[in-house]
């Protein structure tokens, strides 16, 4: 075998291996991952958070999301809160609340915490406990897992919402270690808008197509309304 063989059969060998390896890089990323949608209690009860409210396009959360993550060398779950629906909703309109959650349940946030979150001008809120939402999840194992789940995750969710007439709102996100959690409110849906929003019945609010259905069977005790506007959100209120 003369050297120009040796040296085609290197690069081909070499092309298979970087090719494996993207695919391994995919797959562990969440390539494969199939997504489930329902509605039941969400993964955490009611909590804290720190958290600056951002107006503008979503693609620009990010920095925020490091900034927080960055304040306390302390662990903490992020969470992202979009108010807007960006098909409908112009991009410098887009609302958003990005943070970190400093406590759950009755748990009582560490006042040093508080603080440093503070001092980086955050503002705390707390968030209600619920017991009944649209959930799913992703797995959270790279930065390329977060674009993974925005094309998988939230056309899923749509098509539930459609499939079972809902009307939800706000679209939330939990980022809990190696995991993504999606949570949608059915039911205090006001209560997850930060007073920086200036309140839901904004124009600018997420929209749903759906028409209403009272007798929908994932809540037997929650009414659904539908909103004037439309698009794949949901506003539930208890009874």
């Amino acid at each position: 075998m003369d050297s120009v063989n040796i040296l085609l059969l290197g690069i081909a060998g070499l092309g298979l291996v970087l090719l494996l390896t993207l695919f391994l890089f995919l797959f562990y990323s969440g390539l494969l991952h199939a997504v489930t949608v329902g509605a039941g209690p969400p993964p955490i009860a009611g909590f804290t958070v720190a958290y600056k409210f951002l107006r503008g396009p979503y693609k620009n959360v990010s920095s925020t999301f490091t900034e927080a993550a960055s304040i306390v060398d302390k662990r903490l779950k992020a969470f992202g809160v979009y108010y807007d629906d960006p098909r409908e909703v112009a991009a410098d309109d887009l609302r958003a609340a990005v943070g970190c959650i400093l406590s759950e349940g009755e748990t009582g946030a560490d006042p040093k915490v508080i603080e440093a979150f503070q001092r980086k001008d955050y503002r705390l809120f707390s968030f209600p406990a619920i017991t009944s939402a649209v959930c799913s999840s992703f797995p959270y194992t790279t930065q390329l897992s977060i674009i993974l789940a925005n094309v998988k995750v939230y056309p899923a969710l749509s098509n539930y919402i459609e499939e079972h007439k809902l009307c939800t709102h706000p679209f939330m996100e939990i980022y809990d270690g190696q995991l993504i959690n999606f949570v949608i409110p059915l039911a205090k849906q006001d209560d997850f808008y930060v007073p920086d929003t200036e309140g839901h019945k904004s124009k600018n609010e997420w929209k749903s197509s759906v028409e209403n259905d009272t007798s929908s069977k994932l809540d037997k005790e929650t009414k659904v309304t539908k909103t004037d506007k439309d698009k794949s959100d949901v506003e539930r209120k208890e009874d």
